[in-house]
């Protein structure tokens, strides 16, 4: 399988479940929603413009997805699977360097 842009739609929803591909947005926005204690409101935490990413911490560490993420524009988002980047001659290697972006990016929020 290979890694795959994708167009969502606004107002589009990327589901919260386990998944190990890390997501890029090369145009548009998307919203990044969390849900109350109680599970039935969501709220909204930030928004993600082109350049960003999100899905990083279940791709790092292959759990469950802590927010939901809906298209606020029209958007083109790229997937990279983890099993593609393992799959390929130094996949180890390129995923260590991911991780290790991720982390430094992260300590500088």
């Amino acid at each position: 399988m290979s890694n795959a842009s994708r167009r969502a739609p606004s107002n589009s929803l990327l589901k919260k479940f386990i998944i190990n591909s890390l997501f890029i947005i090369l145009e548009g926005e998307v919203e990044v929603l969390k849900k109350s204690q109680n599970e039935k409101e969501l709220f909204h935490i930030t928004n993600l413009k082109q350049n960003c990413y999100f899905g990083e911490m279940s791709f790092i560490e292959n759990t469950k997805r802590s927010a939901t993420i809906k298209a606020s524009k029209n958007s083109k988002i790229i997937e990279i699977k983890m099993e593609n980047i393992i799959a390929s001659a130094d996949g180890e290697a390129i995923f260590k360097i991911i991780k290790n972006n991720i982390i430094n990016n992260s300590a500088d929020l």
